[in-house]
């Protein structure tokens, strides 16, 4: 579970999709939008879509395996960004390592790293 500062609120989810921009990896895509204070922490939010799989349990799995390995990062994300993490297949199966090297590649990859 992310910490509750760091948690983004579903109704910026919307906006976030429609004007962000995007950055995609291997198993993770993220789509970012960058907000007016610079010095509050970055908001993330992690959707897997129904499509991957019609089992809520394997979708939830995916989440948790996804919030664990950005748990880990978030002291190196820049602050000031709202944040979607979307899953590209079932993360079930993939080893956590493998899963956080994905998303810390996206994240430098859209310049949001800490230098």
């Amino acid at each position: 579970m992310l910490p509750l500062p760091y948690r983004l609120p579903g109704n910026r989810i919307p906006d976030i999709l429609k004007n962000g921009n995007r950055t995609q990896g291997k198993l993770v895509s993220i789509i970012v939008i960058n907000v007016s204070s610079p010095e509050r922490v970055s908001r993330f939010t992690v959707i897997v879509p129904y499509r991957l799989s019609k089992k809520a349990v394997k979708r939830n799995r995916a989440r948790r395996l996804i919030r664990e390995a950005l748990r880990h990062n978030l002291n190196k994300v820049t602050n000031g960004y709202d944040i979607i993490v979307m899953a590209h297949i079932l993360l079930t199966n993939e080893p956590i390592g493998r899963i956080e090297t994905d998303i810390v590649s996206v994240l430098d990859h859209a310049h949001l790293l800490k230098t």
